[in-house]
């Protein structure tokens, strides 16, 4: 007898559905069923099963130093890296974007990227960079094609501090990023492909003025004592001694409270 295949072929995406995560378990069963001449109804199935992928990606911001100097400078760097584990995948079209905070400087000059330890060229390809994003000279992007599984990618900058910021000021910036699981390009919000961000924050510090407290040796009057010991009726002369840091420092007051026992000379 003659023997006839119909081969149907089926073509499916993996939607952006919010029960969809890595690892799970994609069931697939197809089922014919057909009557013989008789009218007795037979069937068959069989099933193909996927499991879902997807990136595993990290971000890292670090500033060093953490206390800085008005004037002076802070370098950046920024860890993005996509660990291989079970059911991992690619991470596609990756923008980071920062804006350094009005009292830092941005070196454009300084900015580099690493991929694996190599220093990469923004081709505006594979690597692209944007500075002045918005107008503003403190903003950038940079663009990255795709991170592959155990790919480390850093990107270094550095910043100079205003002269003129207060002392003892926190400042603050966050690196966001946005990712894909597609190579395609598809901006639209779709379902074609899922979209991931993170965000990282790190501080700095202005330096604060720093004040040192001490007995002035050989200051105390009698021969007889010596170090932290105090006779009754004696002297004794205290030095201060207050660094005030590079910048803006204000309604600077300096109060020293003696303990009981002690009054004040001059």
């Amino acid at each position: 007898p003659n023997t006839d295949f119909i081969d149907i072929r089926v073509l499916a995406r993996a939607g952006d559905l919010e029960v969809g995560s890595a690892n799970e378990l994609l069931q697939n069963q197809a089922e014919v069923s057909f009557q013989n001449a008789s009218g007795t109804t037979f069937s068959d199935t069989d099933d193909e099963n996927l499991r879902l992928i997807e990136p595993n990606v990290a971000l890292d911001k670090i500033a060093s130093p953490a206390i800085v100097d008005a004037g002076g400078d802070v370098s950046y760097s920024v860890s993005i890296t996509n660990p291989a584990q079970s059911r991992d995948a690619p991470a596609f079209d990756l923008t980071l974007s920062d804006t350094l905070d009005p009292e830092l400087t941005l070196d454009t000059a300084s900015i580099t990227l690493m991929l694996n330890g190599v220093t990469q060229t923004f081709d505006g390809t594979n690597f692209a960079l944007t500075t002045n994003v918005g107008g503003n000279a403190n903003a950038f992007e940079i663009f990255i094609n795709q991170l592959d599984q155990d790919d480390v990618v850093l990107i270094q900058y550095d910043a100079t501090v205003d002269p003129g910021v207060s002392a003892s000021r926190t400042i603050s910036n966050t690196a966001d990023l946005v990712f894909d699981s597609t190579p395609e390009d598809d901006s639209a919000s779709d379902g074609d492909d899922r979209e991931y961000s993170l965000s990282d924050t790190e501080s700095v510090t202005t330096r604060a003025p720093e004040l040192d407290k001490s007995i002035v040796p050989g200051s105390s009057s009698f021969d007889g004592t010596s170090g932290t010991e105090l006779g009754i009726g004696e002297l004794v002369t205290y030095e201060f001694v207050l660094v005030v840091p590079e910048g803006t420092v204000d309604d600077v007051v300096l109060t020293d409270t003696l303990p009981t026992g002690l009054e004040y000379v001059s």
